[in-house]
């Protein structure tokens, strides 16, 4: 019998991000995670595009409070 973290997931339509699940499983580096974590192109997709519209807002609230 396997334990869960033996186990391979599939997270093709998760939400939780590699970090998460990295805490979760309490993997020290993310590449172990990585290792059990089967991540479609499609969430891989998502989540550089929402990392960007973050980057880009603190951007320009940053920009918006020098001024």
């Amino acid at each position: 019998m396997s334990t869960f973290q033996e186990r391979p997931l599939s997270a093709p339509n998760a939400d939780a991000d590699l970090a998460t699940i990295q805490d979760l499983l309490g993997h020290a580096q993310i590449t172990t995670t990585q290792r059990y974590c089967w991540v479609s192109n499609l969430k891989v997709q998502r989540d550089y595009y929402k990392a960007i519209e973050v980057v880009l807002q603190r951007t320009q609230s940053n920009g918006e409070q020098s001024r």
